[in-house]
Parts: C-alpha cells; structure tokens; sequence
C-alpha cells in the first residue's frame, strides 16, 4: 500500500456520512438477511486480537495525519513549508498584535477564532484534540521559559470572574476567565504582551491607570512566575561574536563555545576570544524520531541544544 506524502495528508476531509467510513456490508441492526453475520464500524475497526477486522477507521486515520503536520511544524527543524504555516498563524487577526508565532497552537482560542484557511485549521482542531499539555511543571520551569510565556490566551493565568452568575457557577473553571487583550486593552496598546514584557514595566514609572492593569496581571500569575518576575533571573547563555565577527553560542558556566547550523542546532568548536556578549535563550530538544536534513542525512535520537528563533515566539 502506497502512503500519503505527510505534508499532503489533508487532501481529504474527514468524511462526515458515517457510511463513507465502515465497510460496505451492512450494520447488525440492518433487516437483510444474514445481518448478524456482519460486524459494526465499531467492531470494524477493532483489531482481530479483540474480536474486530481490522479495518482502518478512516476518520480516526485521517486526523492522525493531520496532527503530525502541527506535530513536525514545532520541531526545530527549518524547512520552506513551514514559513507558510507560521504566516497564517502569526497574521490571525487576534494574533497579529501579539507577536505570539506558533505558541498560539497551545492557547486558549478555539480554532475558529483564528480564521485560518481551511486545511491549516483542520490541522491545529486535529492536533489539539491530543490535548497536548507541559511535560514539566509550572513550578519547576526554567527563568528564561518562563520570561518568554505569553500573558494573552495563556491557560495559567486567569483573573476572577466579575459576573454574578459566573460568580455563583458550581465549576471553579468557570468562576475565572482567561486573560484576553480586550480586557487589558493599556498593556496591548504598549505591547506589553510576554511576562518578560511585565517584568520590565513594572520596573519602570508607568501612568496610574496602566499601572493598576499591570499589578492586576502580576496577582493572575503563578506564585512560580510572580517569583521570576520579582527577581532578576541569572542568564546561563549568550550571543558573542568573534574576532573575526563569527556570531557564536556560549555558554555562561562552562565557557564552551558553538557556532550555528543551519537549523539554529548547537555544535561546539574551540574556545577563542569573543566580544559583545548579550543575553540568548537555548532549548533542548529530544526528537521522538530521527529527521532528514536537507543534505538528506539521517539524524539520530537524542536530545540537542538549539537557539531559540522565532518559531517558538
């Protein structure tokens, strides 16, 4: 059986008639005669070590493939199609004024608030049905990550509820809203936007009234993040540029040096002099599978230091 190139893996919708996704013998409640002799969709698709067929169950197929799309588009690698992708995501009317790139796959919007086109919309409803989620805590989550998390849309900051009914819903979740530009509209307008964007304004003299939004923000945040904000974080990485202009990677404890590939990946090289050092943030990224470069070398399982670029936004 040929596979779908993955990147064309939408070319079909999900079928939405029931009967354009089961085989086509006919269901156990269907009056033909021998009916009982016939599996269900459900049992269709069922492996044969559980009583099924095993039949590939076509809307469930097809939502994997479109998930792995948004899956690879996070990945570190840098590839054309991903340009695409990340335009549309970044010009969202709600998104635009934020600068937020594809953090906002993980945000409190519904899909149909971002008014993507239609393929890539499909994508990010399939993959957010996968409920992706942190693999560490907040608490345990690092200065620099933590400066770079997003203040709008964000499921860890939420302000009380200001309705009477919400007010008296028995869901807590409800009692709160998430935080939304509209009702920060002072921090919007001074692009006030990143907790490292709040850190930075609370230090500075601000009008009263956008004073009192920001301190607002301030109590909605995780003790764990008010503690970052409060304090200034040490920086582990910076940006030099060598004798020679070569912009390189260094790192703050051990001094080692890296220079940049093509990917924004890590790669050591010998200590030398180095000039203008400025504060850099570096993710490490353990792929679940091995990827092909554009050289179309095989990578190898592992985890791998990367600059962080404006993918992660």
């Amino acid at each position: 059986m040929m596979l779908w190139p993955w990147h064309k893996a939408t070319l079909r919708a999900v079928p939405s008639c029931p009967s354009t996704c089961t085989s086509p013998t006919p269901p156990l409640d269907s009056a033909a005669p021998g009916a009982a002799l016939f599996p269900k969709e459900l049992a269709s698709s069922l492996p044969l070590s559980k009583g099924g067929v095993g039949l590939v169950h076509v809307p469930t197929q097809v939502q994997a493939l479109q998930a792995k799309v948004i899956s690879r588009l996070l990945e570190p690698e840098r590839l054309a199609w991903k340009v695409f992708q990340l335009h549309h995501l970044s010009q969202a009317s709600q998104v635009q004024p934020l600068g937020y790139g594809a953090s906002i796959l993980f945000s409190t919007l519904h899909t149909d608030q971002l008014q993507l086109p239609a393929r890539l919309s499909a994508y990010v409803a399939a993959f957010r049905t996968l409920h992706p989620h942190r693999l560490q805590s907040v608490s345990a989550m690092l200065p620099l990550d933590v400066l770079n998390e997003p203040l709008f849309f964000n499921r860890q900051i939420s302000q009380p509820a200001t309705s009477l009914a919400a007010i008296n819903t028995a869901c807590p979740a409800a009692a709160a809203s998430f935080l939304t530009p509209q009702q920060k509209p002072l921090m919007l307008s001074a692009g006030i936007t990143k907790v490292a964007h709040l850190r930075f304004s609370l230090q500075l003299q601000q009008p009263q009234l956008l004073a009192l939004e920001l301190n607002s923000v301030l109590l909605a945040l995780p003790p764990a993040w008010r503690a970052v904000v409060s304090s200034a974080p040490a920086f582990t990485w910076f940006q030099v540029r060598s004798a020679s202009g070569r912009q390189l990677i260094q790192d703050a404890q051990t001094g080692q040096l890296h220079t940049i590939g093509p990917h924004l990946q890590l790669q050591e090289v010998p200590l030398q002099p180095v000039l203008d050092p400025s504060p850099a943030q570096v993710i490490s990224w353990d792929p679940s599978r091995p990827w092909r470069g554009p050289a179309h070398q095989s990578g190898q399982l592992g985890s791998h230091l990367y600059l962080q670029g404006p993918l992660w936004g």
